[in-house]
């Protein structure tokens, strides 16, 4: 398999009907996957022949092995495997399946612990496929979802640099812990009111708490880092307290400006503007203030939460909270009509 991100995940090919496993009667133009085409030995299969063929909604085949899939699967893969299935050689098993392609290369890649970077799958696509995996027995997707030894995750994750938000939403709705730690730190310079509804209500009101707090927090954190004023030293003939007052105050005007841009705001952008103002200063002693004033704004940078993270005992609390003050919609009082009040006219 080649390392490319044009590649595609399945290709045309022209079979015949002796052709023992896509065979159609005539020959006719047939699309299969790119790896799982019939000649595939598989990782942990050894080098047995594929003996199984599924077929994608948008007749795609893929030609897998039967002991694979059933022993990936806790549910039969659907219901549609049969335990007492006689394997005949040369005639496979072949069975339809509701996913389209994208989303079974997807599934397939990922029992045989083959990564499916070079497809570059799309987010959609991975969300289907996790799916996918709840309603084929490939549980619990801890499995195939662990930190650090898993293309799976690597390459849900990935999609964080350009879908935080998304990203997140998907591990909050797939309950996947690590997985929602890891994408929280590309969401620190999302805002709340760009999380729509629909989005929030796949985070599920546990993330969706932890997001915000971890936002809430970083903010109010931030307020007190920027919040400066820097100490005057003894006035001199080359540098009075009026000099130094308006030093100052352009420094915390500049600090404040930074803060105003709150997400929005780097630490490199923090400390390229702060020491554009202590440059300009020509006094030494000011210097020096406003270099221990930037060094501790800096280090406070350092100590400010970057990931959703939960301790054991916040997240039993968080659990608690949100069990005592979150009811579903169907638990909701219904007004009772002889008190609602009629509009005005």
């Amino acid at each position: 398999m080649e390392n490319n991100r044009d590649q595609k995940a399945v290709k045309l090919i022209s079979v015949v009907s002796s052709d023992p496993f896509f065979k159609t009667g005539t020959v006719t133009p047939v699309q299969i996957s790119d790896v799982f085409n019939g000649t595939f030995k598989g990782i942990r299969t050894g080098s047995t022949t594929p003996d199984t063929i599924f077929r994608s909604s948008d007749d795609v085949y893929f030609a897998v092995h039967y002991t694979t899939v059933a022993d990936a699967s806790k549910n039969a893969f659907g219901g549609l495997l049969v335990a007492d299935v006689e394997h005949v050689p040369d005639r496979p098993i072949r069975l339809n399946l509701e996913e389209p392609a994208d989303v079974l290369n997807i599934l397939f890649l990922t029992m045989y612990g083959i990564p499916c970077d070079p497809y570059d799958p799309s987010l959609n696509s991975l969300c289907a496929a996790l799916q996918a995996m709840h309603k084929y027995g490939l549980t619990p997707l801890s499995r195939y979802l662990s930190r650090g030894d898993s293309p799976l995750y690597a390459t849900i994750l990935s999609q964080a640099e350009h879908s935080p938000l998304e990203t997140y939403a998907l591990a909050g709705e797939q309950d996947i812990e690590d997985l929602a730690v890891d994408a929280s730190t590309k969401t620190l310079d999302c805002v709340l009111h760009t999380i729509s509804v629909e989005l929030a209500g796949r985070m599920g009101i546990m993330y969706l708490m932890r997001l915000y707090r971890l936002m809430d927090t970083r903010e109010e954190q931030m307020k007190k880092l920027f919040n400066i004023d820097p100490k005057l030293h003894e006035e001199r003939t080359d540098c009075t307290v009026e000099q130094q007052k308006e030093i100052r105050l352009d420094f915390k005007y500049t600090a404040g400006s930074l803060c105003w841009k709150y997400p929005k705001v780097y630490r490199n952008e923090v400390e390229t503007k702060l020491n554009k103002v202590r440059d300009d200063v020509s006094c030494e002693e000011c210097k020096a203030i406003l270099t221990a004033e930037i060094d501790g704004i800096l280090q406070g940078w350092m100590q400010l939460p970057v990931c959703a993270f939960l301790t054991w005992i916040r997240w039993i609390g968080m659990r608690i909270v949100c069990l005592m003050y979150y009811r579903p919609p169907s638990s909701l009082p219904v007004p009772n009509p002889q008190y609602v009040v009629p509009p005005t006219v």
